[in-house]
């Protein structure tokens, strides 16, 4: 079918079909599509550079989604490669060391030679009961005791060790005191001290035949030094 005459006929393209428009194609037959010896002329200006800009708009967006992949492909592999750049050769060494608490005991003793735990209940180290019987007003008696610090540290030494009485009958009891102890003992040290007792020169004869118990109590403690 050839092209239909007419004034002002004017040919668009959209997609692969095209189609004629004129006066006659309102009464008159039309044509769908051009003669097969008929070559297409050159697309309309608009058309084409529609067709034109968003062909370019596809081509920018595949090249900048190509750019982008490229980009976080390259920081992936710039953080790798920073992660392995920087870092650094490292190494420990460990100390292994025991823990032990200091052994501490004192011990108290009647000669020097034999020793024993001294305590309250029913275990103190008995002094004999002739180094103070038969006391009388005015009397002064001494008894030199010894102490050894069976322990691996030192030991510091209450100055004043505890004199107590025990179960006494006396109306007035003798006077009872330590002296000459000393204030320090080195690990595995000996000392000595004095227990003495004094009675009254005036000590009343209600006290005739009367009791009791002399508690002494030396106390100390576990010592750096």
């Amino acid at each position: 079918m050839g092209p239909v005459q007419g004034p002002h006929n004017l040919v668009r393209y959209t997609s692969t079909r095209m189609r004629l428009h004129g006066p006659d194609s309102q009464g008159g037959a039309g044509c769908t599509t051009p003669p097969a010896d008929r070559k297409a002329g050159p697309p309309i200006s608009g058309v084409d550079t529609a067709i034109t800009a968003e062909n370019g708009t596809g081509e920018r967006r595949s090249r900048r989604r190509a750019i982008g992949a490229g980009a976080l492909a390259l920081l992936a592999v710039g953080g790798i490669g920073a992660a392995l750049t920087s870092a650094a050769w490292t190494d420990d060494v460990f100390y292994s060391a025991a823990a032990q608490g200091a052994t501490f005991n004192l011990q108290g003793s009647l000669d020097g030679d034999t020793w024993a735990e001294g305590n309250p209940q029913g275990a103190a180290i008995v002094v004999p009961p002739a180094t103070f019987a038969n006391l009388v007003p005015g009397q002064t008696r001494t008894v030199t005791l010894h102490v050894r610090n069976d322990s691996s540290v030192a030991a510091t030494l209450l100055a004043n060790p505890t004199v107590t009485w025990s179960g006494s009958t006396f109306t007035t009891n003798p006077t009872a005191t330590v002296s000459a102890l000393p204030t320090s003992l080195a690990a595995a040290g000996v000392t000595t001290f004095e227990l003495t007792v004094t009675t009254p020169s005036d000590w009343a004869d209600t006290n005739k035949a009367k009791t009791g118990t002399i508690i002494v109590q030396v106390s100390g403690q576990a010592s750096a030094s």
